[in-house]
């Protein structure tokens, strides 16, 4: 049901993301040192980490999980729609998507939603020139006055 709505309301990166918290994992780059942090969500824990090919999970940190009326935006509707609806595992889940996390690299602190969000949010959409704003035209053929047209632009030409 909280997936549907994400999706009539326009909020196709926590429709996609949204889980049910039993072995959740999100990798979110820290603001301030660049390192990939592993954000673990669910049975086996909740904690920022560095991931490692052979150790597996490095340096574990206990998450900060928000307080429900520090939540804001769609982290608040989501958690009054999960607790309205008995889901008590998805709203104990968000307040860990939506809390704190340290970075096992650097030590500083950031908001683990806010970080997700701004790797992974789709590029909004320009309904005027009917493409994503993030997405060059590079395919379009490129008009140079009367009949000369530049072909460099189009794919396979030469």
């Amino acid at each position: 049901m909280l997936r549907a709505i994400l999706a009539f309301d326009l909020q196709p990166l926590w429709f996609e993301t949204l889980d049910d918290f039993t072995d959740s994992f999100y990798t979110v780059a820290c603001p301030h040192c660049h390192t990939a942090v592993t954000i673990a969500i669910g049975d086996y824990g909740c904690y920022s980490s560095i991931r490692d090919w052979d150790l597996g999970d490095v340096h574990r940190i206990p998450l900060r999980p928000a307080t429900a009326d520090a939540l804001t935006g769609v982290g608040t509707m989501l958690h009054e729609l999960a607790e309205r609806d008995s889901q008590t595992r998805l709203a104990w889940g968000l307040t860990h998507l939506f809390g704190r996390a340290e970075c096992p690299g650097c030590e500083s602190i950031f908001g683990i939603a806010s970080e997700y969000e701004a790797a992974n949010a789709p590029a909004p959409w320009n309904f005027a020139r009917r493409h994503t704003t993030d997405t060059p035209c590079s395919t379009e053929t490129v008009f140079y006055g009367a009949g000369k047209t530049d072909d460099s632009a189009t794919p396979g030409a030469r």
